[in-house]
């Protein structure tokens, strides 16, 4: 009776294991191709959580300077060069608004895109904007050095200063004003690089 029922158990498990290696499909993945602005090339450098996105492309009129670009409902909107020179959108909030960099140079200047609307960050001395919250506050690099992480918000900018060396730059901020990026530390590697590290400010 006992060989009977050790029979039935190993039968039930391999039945378990088999219908287990059935209906466990393989997950699939389906890549959207957004496109470009008509040069054959894109890149994609944020998303909000309603799938709009942000990034820079090419025009067949404009092969070597980038124009920013925001992806939303199968369309590509291009966003131009608004302050001449490269221009790149780097982040997108839940309410569409939009920040990059253009002409990302000596003069280059941080932007908020909002309903068609461009408002210039640079006589904030934000020269780089990477990421705004749902707030509208604004992250990036710029302060009175130019090479600082730094905050924008209602119109105040903060200088996030460093970890003890000469620049900083901060890429991300959530809802909660949480910052993150990178800064030098004022030290040196073995080869006599600078030494960079992580931060949450």
């Amino acid at each position: 009776m006992r060989r009977i029922w050790s029979l039935l158990l190993a039968v039930t498990l391999g039945a378990w294991a088999w219908c287990a290696r059935v209906t466990a499909a393989p997950i699939i993945y389906h890549l959207t191709d957004l496109g470009s602005l008509g040069s054959g090339f894109s890149a994609t450098e944020g998303m909000n959580n309603s799938g709009q996105v942000v990034g820079y492309s090419y025009t067949p009129s404009s092969l070597s300077l980038s124009n920013a670009f925001v992806y939303s409902n199968g369309v590509m909107t291009d966003l131009g060069q608004p302050y001449g020179g490269d221009t790149t959108a780097y982040g997108i909030n839940n309410a569409g608004q939009v920040v990059g960099t253009g002409n990302a140079t000596v003069n280059s200047h941080g932007f908020i895109y909002s309903d068609g609307i461009f408002t210039d960050l640079q006589p904030f001395k934000i020269y780089e904007a990477y990421s705004i919250n749902s707030a509208g506050q604004v992250v990036g690099q710029g302060g009175a050095a130019g090479v600082h992480a730094i905050l924008y918000s209602s119109g105040t900018t903060t200088d996030l200063g460093t970890l003890g060396g000469t620049t900083s730059t901060a890429y991300d901020i959530n809802d909660n004003r949480q910052v993150i990026g990178e800064s030098q530390t004022g030290g040196v590697d073995v080869f006599g690089n600078s030494v960079s590290h992580a931060f949450l400010q």
